[in-house]
């Protein structure tokens, strides 16, 4: 019986049972821009913390959004006026309403 193996197998090598899968492509982008807009916050801060509707509602009172762009959805209008309250407030400008925007919304 011969020891030999066939010259086309390759044995996997002892190091690959230990690399983790690679994360998913939304994790990873969520991942880089929570680095990118905001250096050292936690990637759930990147994440509204309010609903769009809800998030409108109180910009509309915060004299931030126009009623009439109320949708219901994270648009462009949304966003620029969650960056407006944020800069007028002296929060952090990235456009999301995080925690600390939500708060300072239903505060306002």
């Amino acid at each position: 019986m011969s020891t030999t193996t066939h010259p086309h197998h390759h044995a996997r090598p002892a190091w690959t049972s230990t690399l983790r899968r690679p994360r998913s492509p939304a994790t990873a982008l969520l991942g880089a821009l929570a680095a990118a807009l905001v250096p050292g916050e936690a990637e759930e801060q990147m994440v509204p913390a309010l609903q769009a509707a809800d998030a409108q509602a109180l910009l509309v009172r915060a004299g931030e959004l126009d009623h009439d762009l109320q949708s219901a959805h994270w648009d462009r209008p949304t966003t620029d006026a969650v960056a407006r309250f944020q800069r007028h407030r002296g929060l952090p400008c990235t456009g999301v309403a995080d925690r600390r925007t939500a708060d300072a919304l239903l505060a306002a």
